[in-house]
């Protein structure tokens, strides 16, 4: 108080209220766990409508979806698992986020072994050999047996023709 006079001033605060936002991820067959080289969809459900997708290493990922990263869904093939955040602000500059986990499985690698020449009269059998993974059955194309084993060797007989194995892990990833 300067000369004995008070002074007051008053102002009124606004609160605005923070968004709210959730992340739904639909992958093929419903999954919330992926192969490496699957699909993956996230949707945000917000009542706004400006969305921005990042990953958690903050770059944008519309290097990596099928449109652009600014709507309420995303389309990508994610390769390693990550977080994938959306952000969501509204006409107030209130702004939130949401997180979600992306768990990416590798897929099995194997080869096969054979003799790659057989005498007529005679047979040969493949073996499935795992480089990386854990199988746990094999699907062995044409070949006459079972096509859903666990059995890593089959015998071709002496048959002349190309043969091919896919093995299929835990995960329910195959390998390429």
């Amino acid at each position: 108080t300067e000369n004995g006079c008070d002074a007051t001033m008053s102002f009124v605060v606004v609160v605005n209220p923070l968004p709210v936002v959730a992340i739904n991820g639909y992958a093929t067959g419903g999954q919330t766990s992926i192969c490496k080289g699957d699909g993956l969809t996230l949707t945000a459900t917000s009542n706004l409508n400006t969305y921005q997708w990042k990953d958690n290493d903050g770059n944008a990922v519309n290097d990596i979806v099928t449109n652009t990263n600014t709507g309420s869904s995303v389309n990508f093939k994610p390769t390693a698992t990550k977080d994938y955040t959306v952000i969501v602000s509204d006409n107030n500059g209130c702004k939130a986020n949401a997180v979600y986990t992306v768990n990416v499985n590798a897929l099995p690698i194997i080869t096969l072994d054979a003799e790659a020449a057989v005498c007529a009269g005679t047979s040969t059998k493949l073996e499935v050999k795992t480089v990386s993974g854990n199988p746990t059955s094999y699907n062995w194309g044409s070949l006459n047996v079972n096509s859903n084993t666990t059995s890593t060797m089959v015998d071709i007989g002496n048959t002349d023709e190309t043969f091919s194995v896919t093995a299929t892990d835990n995960n329910n990833c195959q390998s390429a």
